[in-house]
């Protein structure tokens, strides 16, 4: 089953290319980082810089796999073992790590959020249903802080899962930076991110 909240984004905007490139390289270690940690295979990652537009533009993206979920006889049951409440936490703290990540160089909140808006959307979407009561309804009362109170609690998680493994984001982030526009397959960023480099 593959996790991909991250769809191909790009940042496109009036920083220096150096910059882009560097934001969106940690933001994927982040990721890659947090994927390993929590026991996900990493398929692959790769940061895309288009020249085609007037300022470039860097994107990145990383395929992971909740094989750490074990195999099942259908579709039906991974899907179900994918959307049970502490499930969808561990991916919504792999998912808010790239945001984490980069916020270690881009003080700029609202650029890292506007960057990433396809993670966002994916969180709050496993933060739903990790909400959801068994009957499938809500508490509507509270439902946006209780969203709120429970995706910040995954970033915090996020945080404390990154905060001792700096020189593995530094090793992932140099290696995608140094190979943009390939796509860099899942054993290699292994080595990088378990500390094997």
């Amino acid at each position: 089953m593959t996790s991909n909240p991250d769809r191909e984004r790009h940042y496109n905007c009036d920083k220096p290319y150096d910059q882009m490139l560097k934001h969106a390289a940690l933001h994927e270690a982040g990721h890659i980082v947090a994927a390993y940690a929590l026991g996900f295979d990493v398929a692959f990652s790769i940061l895309h810089v288009r020249h085609d537009t007037p300022n470039r533009s860097v994107g990145g993206y990383t395929e992971v796999h909740l094989s750490w979920l074990g195999r099942f006889a259908n579709d039906e049951e991974a899907q179900a073992a994918a959307r049970r409440p502490d499930v969808l936490r561990i991916r919504i703290i792999q998912c808010a790590a790239g945001q984490i990540a980069e916020s270690l160089v881009n003080p700029d909140r609202e650029d890292i959020r506007a960057g990433a808006q396809g993670d966002d959307d994916y969180m709050i979407q496993c933060a739903l249903m990790a909400l959801r009561r068994e009957d499938g309804t809500f508490d509507d009362t509270n439902l946006e802080q209780e969203v709120d109170s429970y995706l910040h609690a995954r970033d915090v998680d996020a945080f404390e899962l990154l905060k001792t493994r700096g020189a593995a984001l530094v090793r992932v982030t140099n290696y995608l930076s140094s190979h943009v526009n390939q796509q860099i397959d899942g054993t290699v960023l292994a080595r990088l991110a378990k500390d094997e480099a």
